[in-house]
């Protein structure tokens, strides 16, 4: 199982040609070939390096094809008794750390698309195809998404959501600020409004 999680199109003066660079998330079981020819599945590569914040890259082909490709990987701690996991990201652009960084902002991506859609507004529940109409729309969205995020930080201040047993947050960041907002609209607007027109620190990663 593969996610693609970045990729642009880069123009080749020389040759003409558009080169597609990617960087995708592989599991532990992708096998890829060395300089040598011989097969390895990443896990194996692995094995013996030490599980610790510290990035492991090299540079592998997949099989049966001649493409060099470069791989990152970084070990992830589990949180109060969960087992941790490689993060691995492969990509055909030479710089294997700037892949990493490419997969912490897809993240960012997947939660506004959830907070839209399934987790919070469920746009994908419209009707309409007009795309002037869509356009607006998702214009409207992106204003109410940003409206709970102010409510939550109304709300939280720096303060980070407690976690449950199992390490999870009690609630996501988002989740808390729309049950804000939805209140606040229905019994005290002033402080909806008061959460629009504030102007917030900028918050720390909390761990």
């Amino acid at each position: 199982m593969v996610r693609t999680i970045a990729a642009c199109s880069v123009s080749s003066s020389r040759s003409g040609w558009i080169r597609r660079l990617f960087a995708i998330r592989v599991k532990q079981g992708q096998c890829v070939a060395l300089a040598d020819g011989r097969l390895w599945t990443i896990k194996s590569l692995l094995r013996r390096r030490r599980k610790s914040r510290s990035l492991t890259t090299f540079e592998a082909s997949l099989p049966d094809a001649s493409t060099a490709l470069s791989f990152a990987a970084k070990w992830i701690d589990g949180r109060k008794g969960q087992q941790g996991e490689w993060l691995i990201v492969m990509t055909n652009s030479p710089n294997a750390k700037a892949a990493i960084s490419a997969y912490k902002n897809r993240w960012a991506v997947e939660c506004l698309f959830a907070d839209a859609k399934t987790r919070g507004f469920n746009m994908e529940d419209t009707r309409m195809t007009a795309p002037d109409k869509i356009d607006t729309l998702t214009a409207i969205l992106a204003i109410a998404v940003t409206w709970a995020y102010r409510c939550a930080t109304q709300t939280m201040g720096l303060k980070a959501i407690k976690r449950k047993v199992h390490g999870r947050r009690e609630k996501s960041w988002f989740r808390t600020g729309l049950d804000a907002l939805r209140a606040w609209i229905t019994f005290a607007p002033q402080n909806a409004v008061r959460a629009w027109q504030n102007q917030f620190p900028k918050r720390f990663k909390i761990p």
